[in-house]
């Protein structure tokens, strides 16, 4: 598996920032969703793999195409439980990319 190197330092750079901003207000709990379209079809089969490495503690949620071509392009990455958040692709008329909607589930505590 080819890793980019330049891929590499700007996933890094987004984890770094990440990593940032928690340090800074650790009196919260903080939850991350990182929606992006990579270029990188996801049902290729390296993507996974590729991903996992330069994005370790987050899960992919789209599983399906997010174009008009066939390819799942668009990711959605989180840290947040499975029972909180749920990801919808839907369709469109004006893009040859399928929106996508996050839907994050919150208590009240």
């Amino acid at each position: 598996m080819d890793v980019d190197p330049q891929f590499t330092a700007a996933t890094s750079r987004l984890r770094s920032h990440l990593r940032a901003y928690q340090s800074t207000s650790s009196d919260m709990t903080h939850h991350t969703v990182i929606m992006v379209d990579f270029n990188l079809d996801w049902l290729d089969h390296q993507t996974p793999a590729r991903m996992s490495s330069v994005l370790p503690q987050y899960r992919q949620l789209i599983s399906e195409i997010t174009t008009d071509y066939g390819s799942a392009l668009d990711h959605v990455y989180t840290n947040i439980p499975a029972g909180h958040i749920q990801c919808f692709v839907g369709e469109t008329y004006f893009s040859d990319h399928k929106p996508v909607t996050v839907s994050i589930q919150f208590y009240q505590h």
